[in-house]
């Protein structure tokens, strides 16, 4: 039991670690970062999965809360910027559809001249 503390205890500090190292790369908006990241917590977070819960240690636990309250946080704040690009993506594509059905209107049907390069010297 004491192993799985002493193991839990410092899978933890790294995890603290590497959701810090996580919220640099969300702030700085390196996504490519952040996915690097959580493919190294996953088997931390696979771990003390599996272990925590038998660690009865109260700091422990305030620690792991913590933690999972921060990630739970930042995924809500990711969940809010999708849903504010596919927003962004209908507009446009409804903005990219009127054009669509409105440029026939403005285009003509004889070849156009094609332009010439003049040059003032």
């Amino acid at each position: 039991m004491s192993l799985d503390r002493q193991s839990c205890g410092r899978l933890l500090l790294a995890l603290e670690e590497l959701v810090s190292a996580e919220e640099t790369a969300f702030g700085a908006s390196d996504f490519t970062t952040v996915g690097v990241i959580q493919q190294r917590t996953a088997p931390i977070v696979d771990y003390l999965a599996r272990h925590a819960p038998a660690v009865a240690d109260r700091e422990f636990r305030a620690r792991l809360d913590r933690v999972v309250h921060r990630r739970a946080e930042r995924l809500g704040w990711l969940s809010g910027q999708i849903t504010n690009a596919r927003e962004e993506l209908k507009v446009m594509q409804v903005s990219q559809q009127r054009v669509a059905r409105v440029a026939p209107a403005y285009t003509s049907s004889f070849s156009p001249v094609a332009p010439r390069l003049s040059a003032i010297g």
